[in-house]
């Protein structure tokens, strides 16, 4: 090679050479920036990825959330309607306890009026005993003064008839001393 072709020859190399560099630079920059595209599809699709990871757990946040409020609302139906429930037994329970109370106070009130009605009944029962008892010791007494008045009045007439008698004994005694009287005075006028 000849001293004046060498350096074309150099240069034509040291072109080559730094094509050949330029190229793996473009080469490297293109790999760089498919990585980069890659990095950055990789970036997005992970961030995508965390979207609806997020987005699902927002989902079945709000599902627990709704469920627990569904059964938060079903617990405070079942309290309501067993507090109804309860409170609707108590009432029952009161007015079955009313009931109860009135009909022993009716039953009492008819017990105290049946005794009473037992009373009165022997009350007058007993009222009537007593004047059946009065009247028959009345009756007893009016016979007890009619026998004293008939024995009286029989005493009367028998010391009536007594008097009577003795009268018409004196006087029978008083007309036979006069007859004997008469009789003497007429034997001693014969005489």
């Amino acid at each position: 090679m000849t001293e004046g072709a060498r350096p074309v020859a150099v240069e034509a190399e040291e072109a080559e050479e730094a094509e050949e560099e330029e190229e793996a630079e473009e080469a490297e920059e293109a790999e760089e920036a498919e990585e980069a595209v890659e990095a950055e599809e990789a970036e997005e699709e992970e961030e995508a990825e965390e979207a609806e990871e997020a987005e699902e757990a927002e989902e079945e946040e709000e599902a627990v959330e709704a469920e627990e409020e569904e059964e938060a609302e079903e617990t405070e139906e079942a309290e309501e309607e067993e507090e109804a429930e309860e409170a609707e037994e108590t009432e029952e329970a009161e007015e079955e306890e009313e009931a109860e109370e009135e009909e022993e106070a009716e039953e009492a009130e008819e017990a105290e009026e049946t005794e009473e009605a037992e009373e009165a009944e022997e009350a007058e029962e007993e009222e009537e005993e007593e004047e059946a008892v009065e009247a028959e010791e009345a009756e007893e007494t009016e016979e007890t003064e009619e026998a004293v008045e008939a024995e009286e009045e029989e005493e009367a007439v028998e010391a009536e008839e007594e008097e009577e008698a003795e009268e018409e004994e004196e006087a029978e005694e008083e007309e036979e001393a006069e007859a004997a009287e008469e009789t003497e005075e007429a034997e001693e006028t014969e005489s």
